[in-house]
């Protein structure tokens, strides 16, 4: 890193009035350009008054400048990845006069689909029970022919989650280069623009599901050379999260529903399946209801106040066989649909119901070692079933310390709530 910048007659002096200069920041940017040189890891306690973001997005500006090396850098929070692309690379490029380019990363499902929308739109009878999911749905439509960015925190109102539910870019409802809408998806649109990017900013979530999909060899975002981790102690809560499972009460009522709701006659079976086929769906709801419920009175009646399940769980599991019947009922009525469009929709949902499925049977089946197990209840409305790894240090130092040089872990305070050792 060229040392000049935070002097205080360099370009930052320059650019910002009343820059201090701050020995703290500093070497805490020497310790990061260090870590980019090396290859090593370090972690860097910085607290408020440091000026922490300037001293490694500096050199990170550097080796991306210099060495044509692409930097990602992950947060915690919304503010921060706002603060990092909106103010502060924006300040630095200005100040430096240095070309780079720096990109926000989301997950696929912040996108729109053009191609579901305009599905859902010819559907929206039959698919959507209430006016108000339609009244969102025409918000939508409406935002759509403005929008240059396509994703969800552009909307000017947040839809009900069952309307962008049906809308969202998904990856195992997406037709690639055969979609007719290719060229203008948002979310492919956003990708090319994380391949030519040289910094990319992403949430610890976004990260944690790449750290995943390269262990079965695929990848959410472009390789990178080195790792920013602000916030970091957060991510041992983050990566417990991600790298468990688990399932809720809602994830079966939206997929089920999503289907046929019994109650209004609507959803996707209304109009593409036969009464056979509706049935099963209207049974497995039954089973869903019945099970969550059951869950909720076990816990209520015999769990501890933590939710912890120390022992096997004796609520029969008819939610899996059901689940796993409505897939089975469902294929082939998949592959006789002459609408390419319509075979995606209902395998996506097919595939939801074995994924369920499955989960449901590891999680009572308590088959993952070195995992807690636990029930959460809310209320009568919110019932979870969960399984979290003891320990996420071994994964992350599999999958990330050891797979990706010059980490950076930084944060006001790098005391995790859980005090996983990475090393």
């Amino acid at each position: 890193m060229k040392r000049d910048w935070l002097a205080p007659d360099g370009p930052i002096a320059r650019k910002l009035t009343g820059f201090e200069l701050r020995q703290q920041q500093i070497e805490m940017a020497d310790a990061v350009a260090n870590a980019f040189e090396t290859g090593r890891h370090v972690a860097i306690e910085a607290g408020t008054g440091v000026g922490k973001t300037f001293a490694y997005l500096l050199p990170a500006i550097d080796v991306v400048v210099s060495k044509q090396q692409r930097v990602v850098i992950s947060t915690h929070t919304i503010a921060l990845q706002e603060q990092l692309i909106d103010k502060d690379i924006p300040l630095l490029r200005e100040a430096l006069g240095v070309e780079f380019s720096a990109e926000l990363v989301k997950g696929r499902q912040n996108y729109l689909s053009l191609r579901r929308l305009k599905n859902a739109s010819q559907r929206q009878k039959s698919i959507f029970p209430y006016r108000e999911s339609l009244q969102a749905l025409q918000g939508i439509e409406n935002w759509a022919y403005e929008t240059d960015d396509g994703s969800l925190s552009d909307l000017p109102v947040a839809p009900p989650i069952d309307v962008w539910e049906k809308v969202r870019s998904e990856h195992n409802n997406c037709l690639g280069r055969r979609c007719p809408t290719y060229d203008m998806c948002f979310y492919q649109q956003a990708r090319r623009r994380a391949e030519r990017a040289q910094i990319l900013v992403v949430n610890h979530a976004l990260l944690m599901a790449d750290l995943a999909l390269r262990a079965e060899g695929v990848s959410v975002l472009p390789d990178y050379d080195r790792l920013v981790i602000d916030e970091a102690h957060t991510l041992a809560d983050v990566a417990t999260e991600h790298f468990g499972v688990r399932v809720l009460n809602s994830q079966a009522q939206s997929l089920l529903g999503a289907l046929f709701n019994s109650r209004s006659g609507k959803g996707l079976l209304a109009t593409l399946g036969d009464d056979s086929q509706r049935k099963a769906v209207v049974d497995a709801a039954g089973e869903a209801a019945d099970y969550f419920d059951a869950l909720r009175m076990w816990q209520l009646d015999n769990g501890r106040s933590n939710g912890r399940l120390t022992r096997d769980c004796p609520i029969e599991n008819r939610l899996s066989p059901a689940l796993r019947h409505v897939a089975t009922t469902l294929t082939p009525l998949k592959q006789s649909l002459p609408r390419l469009e319509d075979q995606y929709e209902l395998g996506a949902q097919i595939d939801r119901a074995g994924a369920l499925a499955a989960a449901v049977d590891t999680l009572m089946s308590r088959s993952l070692e070195d995992h807690v197990y636990w029930i959460d209840v809310e209320g009568s409305r919110r019932v979870a079933l969960a399984a979290a790894p003891l320990d996420v240090g071994p994964l992350l130092k599999q999958r990330l310390f050891a797979a990706t040089r010059g980490v950076v872990l930084t944060s006001a305070t790098l005391v995790a709530s859980n005090q996983n050792d990475f090393s």
